[in-house]
This record gives structure tokens, sequence and C-alpha cells, in this order.
């Protein structure tokens, strides 16, 4: 932290816990991190909560998928990019039965319970209901005499989708560096793939990294700017094994993944859907169960895939990653739409 210029705070970041945890960094040969680091974790007893963070979305989902394959229990922190929390459907359906444009203005604990009953009903089998379930939570708990309609608006315009991610020590999490800010965990993996060390910003990233790690903390890089870090208490080792890319891609599509336009005329065809849902591939997008037309790739999206496509990754499977509503700017009305998981797998 000293090493950062124009620091708002001149102290030293010390530590609550004084006692010395672990901490471990491994330097490689190679750019291909994931396979070491989750051979790290598979021979790890891990005790706590645990998280593996990286620089970019991309490779911390290819860092979920590869511990999925391998059996581990693992979950990505998302966010909400080109949506908003009151955009997603299981929140909107909460707040659509409390009636927020009517009178009055507090919300009685009656229809609060009724409506957060219902929402379990409608919603079951959506792997995104624990996301509404824990706002609605928080919410609760910050507002246990009154819940004004006016509050719950601005709760959810305010909150971002990381914030209700519910830590535990049974499942792995991933993360980028930035989604992790605010949370800790009992053990952190860092991945530091092609990290440019270089500048008070990419510094601050790192310390906002390290200091996320409470008792355990494990470093994957391939470079050595930490080398003059090093105390007696740090374990450094050097790995020449030039270790293999990941075999499948996971992608997370957005808004600009898709014709949204499309689902204007499928409002009736998405109610069976929700998230988690398997879609099927089809030439040029993604089909429902009876092989119907729901999701149609942009060009921009399309391109992407020709290049994977090109390295040798294929579409493999994709399901329902999100259901949110949206309105195009000449719309009147908003739309539900489908933004899905896809992967690809090498062949």
């Amino acid at each position: 932290a000293q090493t950062i210029g124009n620091r708002m705070k001149s102290f030293p970041g010390d530590p609550v816990n004084v006692e010395n945890g672990v901490i471990k960094i491994t330097e490689h040969a190679g750019n291909k991190l994931i396979v070491p680091l989750i051979a790290e974790i598979l021979n790890t007893g891990l005790k706590g909560s645990s998280c593996i963070l990286t620089q970019t979305n991309e490779e911390a989902v290819q860092t979920v998928g590869m511990l999925l394959r391998k059996g581990i229990p693992a979950k990505l922190i998302q966010t909400n990019d080109g949506f908003r929390v009151s955009d997603l459907f299981e929140v909107r359906q909460f707040s659509d039965k409390l009636k927020l444009d009517e009178a009055p203005p507090v919300i009685s604990d009656e229809d609060w319970d009724e409506a957060l009953a219902e929402l379990r009903k409608d919603c079951a089998g959506s792997t995104r209901l624990d996301l509404a379930l824990n706002a609605i939570r928080d919410f609760s708990l910050a507002n246990t005499s009154r819940k004004y309609k006016s509050d719950w608006i601005t709760f959810l315009k305010e909150s971002k989708i990381e914030d209700f991610a519910e830590i535990d020590s049974e499942t792995i999490f991933v993360s980028t560096i930035h989604k992790a800010k605010g949370k800790e965990f009992e053990n952190v993996f860092l991945l530091l793939k092609d990290f440019p060390a270089q500048g008070d910003e990419k510094r601050r990233l790192i310390f906002v990294a390290v200091t996320r790690a409470k008792t355990n903390l494990s470093v994957h890089y391939n470079d050595s700017f930490l080398k003059p870090f090093l105390t007696n208490d740090i374990s450094y080792t050097t790995d020449p094994i030039l270790y293999p890319g990941v075999d499948q891609i996971t992608i997370h599509m957005g808004h600009k993944d898709i014709f949204l336009g499309f689902f204007e005329s499928l409002q009736d065809t998405l109610l069976s859907l929700k998230s988690g849902s398997s879609l099927t591939i089809q030439q040029g997008g993604l089909g429902n169960s009876n092989h119907q037309r729901i999701v149609l790739f942009s060009k921009k999206f399309r391109e992407r895939l020709s290049g994977l496509e090109a390295k040798g990754f294929f579409l493999h499977q994709a399901k329902v990653n999100f259901v949110v509503y949206w309105k195009g700017e000449l719309s009147e009305k908003e739309i539900k739409i489908i933004l899905a998981e896809v992967i690809l797998e090498k062949k």
C-alpha cells in the first residue's frame, strides 16, 4: 500500500488480526494459469470461505466452469451489466405484487409476506430466486419498523447484483477483483495472468485483491514483480511447466450479443422459461425445448463465434442466465428478454 502514490490515507494498512496467515506465491513460466491454480485447490484441504480472484470476467467464467467439471461446488459473483437490479424478472415479480405506484406509501407486513410467499411459488426452480430473496432479506433487516415503497425503490436503484452474493464455506466463489470489493474470505487465490504491475491503478488493484484474504493467500502469476516484497514468512516457488489452456469456454451474453427487438413477438413463449432453463443450439441463435427460436444472435456475436470456431471451439450447450425487462428507446412498454449462458467446447 505504501508504494501507491496519491493515497487518501497516509497511514499503513495494518490488519485487524495481527496473527500471521499463510502467503504462497507461484511464479509460472507460461501464462496458462487456471489449470495449476485449480490443481492447487484440489490438493488443498480448504477450511472456511474461499474465493478465486481474476482480472477479467472471462477468466472468472472459465475458472468456474473448470471447477464445476472437477466436481467442486463453485459460483460466479456476477454483476448486472446492462440492466438494473429492479429489471431482474424475479425482483420485478416481487415489486409488482407490492403495487409500488399505488397508495399507501407504507408496505404492510401482511402485503410484504404475501408477496414473498407468491414469489417463492411463482419463481420456484429459478437459479436467480436466491438473489431476489437475499435482496428482500437485506432490505428487511435494514427496515425493521416500517417498509416504505420509496425506500424499496431507492434500495434497488443503489444496489448491484454482487451485493447479494451470500458467502458460505461449502462453495468456492469466483470473482473479478473489482466485484470482490467489500468482501472477505478465509482463503483467497489470486490469478494474475500477464498482469501489468506498473502504475498506481494496478497497485491499488493488487492491494484490493490481497486484502480480501483473512487467513490464506495464494498468488499465481507469470512475472517477478512481487519478489521485492518477499519476507521470510512468504513461500515463493517457480514453476517451469507450460500448462495447457482451457478446453471449454463459457460466455455470458449481454444486450449487444442479441437482437433485442426479436423478443417482442415472443412474450407468451417466454412465460415457460426461467433462469437455469436449458436452451437448444441453433444456427444463428438459440431455441427452447420445443426447438422454437427464442434468441437471435447479433452480427457482432456471430463474428465472435466464428473467431472461436477458427480456434477449434464450437457451441455445445446453452441455458438461460437472466430473464430481464428491457425497453427500447422508441418503445412505449417494456418487454422480457433472455440473456443466455453459452458453452463452447474444443474439438
